[in-house]
């Protein structure tokens, strides 16, 4: 089993990179996971604790340094998506969980767009992981890379729930991935004071 949260067993682009196949292996990632220079940086690489080679022989292989690598090497331009089926979604967030989701459906073959409250698409990528570990650049390359391919994000569109329940009659799915940009208050002594 993989220790990625998203399931990306790693030995394929290992091998790939290795033998200089350096798109290729961007590619191979990029299908399972939009967001690999965002990874690359930021990814707490469980997969490094699961690897083999770090039981059995010295020390884990480093992936998340491979793909920082390879998202600096490689000027990936992703193929468009290719709608196959009539269906529509609709997706209300565009942080990583709304980015994510719509990229794999639309690469399934399904009309999506994600409405994103926002002035830019990136969630909490942008707003709250600090610009000195992920410089905002990279993020808002990865959200076009996804606009490129054909995802549509429609920009500063709060909504409410009548608008959700317009949403429930124009399109055939509806996915909540909106994340959670307030912070909650410690109720415990002294907290107001703080």
């Amino acid at each position: 089993t993989t220790q990625c949260p998203l399931g990306i067993s790693p030995q394929g682009y290992l091998g790939l990179t290795k033998a200089a196949k350096y798109e290729e292996a961007y590619e191979l990632i990029w299908k399972k996971n939009p967001l690999p220079s965002v990874c690359g940086r930021i990814c707490h690489h469980p997969c490094e604790t699961g690897c083999k080679r770090g039981i059995l022989v010295d020390e884990p292989i480093k992936i998340r340094e491979i793909k920082r690598y390879l998202s600096e090497k490689v000027d990936y331009v992703p193929p468009k998506y290719v709608q196959l089926y009539e269906e529509r979604i609709a997706i209300i967030g565009g942080g990583p969980a709304g980015l994510t989701a719509g990229h794999y459906l639309a690469s399934a073959g399904y009309d999506v767009t994600i409405y994103e409250a926002a002035d830019e698409a990136g969630g909490m990528l942008i707003r709250g992981i600090p610009e000195f570990r992920l410089d905002r650049k990279i993020v808002r390359d990865e959200v076009q890379k996804l606009v490129n391919a054909g995802l549509k994000i429609e920009l500063n569109r709060k909504l409410n729930q009548h608008s959700i329940e317009e949403m429930k009659v124009k399109y055939d799915a509806v996915i909540i991935a909106t994340g959670t940009p307030n912070s909650k208050e410690l109720h415990i002594e002294g907290w107001r004071n703080a």
